[in-house]
């Protein structure tokens, strides 16, 4: 058995990653497309298939799940409001009331 070198092994594993990094950003990009146009059907048929998979709670993101743009951490209780005010994700404003209509438990998962 012949082994390749370990500095070639490791500049396969980094382009793998680079790939897989690019990937993940191309399907960010589409996400982020998609997540203007979603209709209430849409909605609905998500809901359909979490229920339908017997998921019972479904945990966001706070930065640019919840949001549209993120807070880096520094947006403080106090205005909250503020800053909530036409930074709501158009998805998350419409798949929220959803969720919770059909019993979902939903929470929020944030770094900052």
């Amino acid at each position: 058995v012949v082994q390749a070198p370990l500095s070639q092994n490791l500049r396969h594993t980094k382009r793998q990653q680079k790939r897989r990094l690019a990937n993940q950003k191309s399907n960010f990009r589409v996400l982020r497309e998609t997540m203007e146009t979603v209709d209430d059907d849409t909605v609905a048929r998500f809901v359909a298939l979490l229920e339908s998979k017997g998921i019972k709670a479904v945990v966001f993101d706070f930065d640019c799940t919840i949001t549209i743009k993120h807070s880096s951490g520094r947006v403080r209780n106090e205005r909250m409001d503020s800053y909530l005010q036409g930074n709501i994700s158009p998805v998350f404003h419409k798949l929220l009331p959803c969720l919770l209509s059909r019993s979902f438990r939903v929470g929020v998962a944030t770094f900052a």
